[in-house]
Parts: C-alpha cells; sequence; structure tokens
C-alpha cells in the first residue's frame, strides 16, 4: 500500500474516531427521522441514551444505542437500539440514510400493545391484546413501507366494544417479485377461521382482504361486528371482508 493510501486510510480512521466521540445529541440526528422528538439525551454518539423518543405512532422510553460507525463510510448511521414502551419492548438494527429518504430495520424483535398498532394502521375497530414482532427486515423510502420479512403474532386479542376474546393470529411477510409488500393473515388459535392478505403499497396505504368462517364457537357478537364492517357472506357461508386505510411512518 503507498503512502497516500496509507495516509487516506488514517485520515477515514481519525475522522471515525472524531464522530463518535461526538455528543449523543449527535447520533440522535442522524438516527431520528424528521417529525420524531427526542428529550433526555446522554453518553456519546456511540454509545448513547435517550429518556424517550416520540414517533408519529409510538412513544418509546430508555432508548439505548450503540453506533456502528464504519456504517457513516457508506454514508448510512447504522446502530443496535434497545427501547421500552408503556406496555412492551423492543430491539432491532437500525439503518437510516444521512440524506433521510432511505431507511431500514433488521433483526426486529419485541412485544406492543395492539392498540397502538390499532392507532398506526387507524384500524376501524378496537382491539386489546398483544403483538410480538419477528421481522428479519422492513425497509422503507419517503415515509412508504417497500420490503418486509417476517412475523407478526397476535395474541389474546380482545374486540375492545363487546370485551369479546378471538384469540390469537398470525400475520408473515416473505419477499416477492411484486412492488407492494404483501403478509398473509391465519388463524393460530381463535374463535373463527381467518384466511387473508395484508398489503401495503408505497403511497402508505394498506388493504386487508379476508375471509372469515365462523365456527362452533364463534360468538354471535363478531358475526354481526363482521357484518357492521361491510362483510358479504358468500355461498360457502364465509364472510368476506375488504378494508382499506394508510398507515403512519416516518418521512
Amino acid at each position: 500500500m503507498s503512502w497516500r493510501r496509507w495516509l487516506v486510510f488514517g485520515a477515514l480512521c481519525y475522522a471515525l474516531i472524531a464522530l463518535v466521540q461526538l455528543p449523543a445529541s449527535v447520533a440522535a440526528g442522524w438516527l431520528v427521522p424528521p417529525g420524531t422528538t427526542v428529550s433526555g439525551l446522554s453518553g456519546s454518539a456511540w454509545n448513547g441514551e435517550a429518556a424517550s423518543v416520540t414517533t408519529p405512532a409510538l412513544r418509546l422510553t430508555n432508548v439505548r444505542w450503540s453506533l456502528k460507525p464504519w456504517k457513516l463510510l457508506l454514508l448510512k448511521a447504522g446502530a443496535r437500539v434497545n427501547a421500552r414502551l408503556p406496555d412492551g419492548a423492543l430491539q432491532a438494527d437500525i439503518n437510516q440514510g444521512l440524506f433521510g429518504r432511505r431507511g431500514s430495520v433488521d433483526d426486529l424483535k419485541g412485544v406492543l400493545p395492539l392498540e397502538q398498532v390499532g392507532e398506526l394502521l387507524a384500524l376501524p375497530v378496537a382491539l386489546t391484546g398483544k403483538a410480538g414482532l419477528q421481522l428479519e427486515h422492513v425497509a422503507w423510502k419517503n415515509g412508504a413501507v417497500v420490503a418486509a420479512q417476517g412475523e407478526i403474532q397476535f395474541a389474546r386479542v380482545t374486540e375492545q366494544l363487546s370485551n369479546t376474546e378471538l384469540g390469537s393470529f398470525s400475520l408473515v411477510f416473505a419477499p416477492t417479485d411484486e412492488h407492494d409488500v404483501h403478509g398473509v393473515m391465519s388463524d393460530t388459535e381463535a374463535v373463527f377461521k381467518l384466511n387473508g392478505n395484508v398489503i401495503l403499497s408505497d403511497d402508505k396505504s394498506w388493504r386487508v382482504e379476508a375471509s372469515i368462517q365462523p365456527t362452533n364457537t364463534t360468538p354471535g357478537t363478531i358475526t354481526q361486528a363482521v357484518g357492521m364492517l361491510g362483510a358479504q357472506r358468500d355461498n360457502q357461508g364465509h364472510y368476506v371482508l375488504t378494508s382499506t386505510g394508510s398507515y403512519a411512518t416516518p418521512e
């Protein structure tokens, strides 16, 4: 290696060391997208903490990160992040483009209150329960989800208005050749059979196409609620439901 290359390499190493020793507010500026507020910062850009981080969808507390300095060479900010929620926790590898248009989350694990998921997706029904996240990869561009792989498990789901327990369900995302992001829904232990698809489009809209099959354990309040949501019953007795909405992600 020539002396010029050694000089460039040394300059890069020095720059990285200098960057990671900056205050935690610097890393927060890299990692936190617009529309998000941060308070109670402490530590350094390399290893920092925030008392709270409030996004359009979630409020996180006890947020801790460990920066990956080499990502800066790719014009990205990357860090391992751990955080608490009022009734849950999250951990993930976050990558955010320094220019803010693109980002991704890898190895996302955690538990969320189902109420917060409902608020994020603007669901037409009020549900309680837990959402367990096991997502290998989620990517977004200009605030729209453009890729997803992994599973979300919904446990102890209850329809809040009638206090009716529905059971447990699964939503699995897998890579496809199609432009939109697709997920497959199914029941795992519920009072009715569920099969359906979730479609996330790059205009930040979502679409659910579901087939609900009542069983002997399905309460009458559920079939009534499904009908009120606009589901149509087919010749086999299945309720076919189509619902649309929009989701909030950082821009």
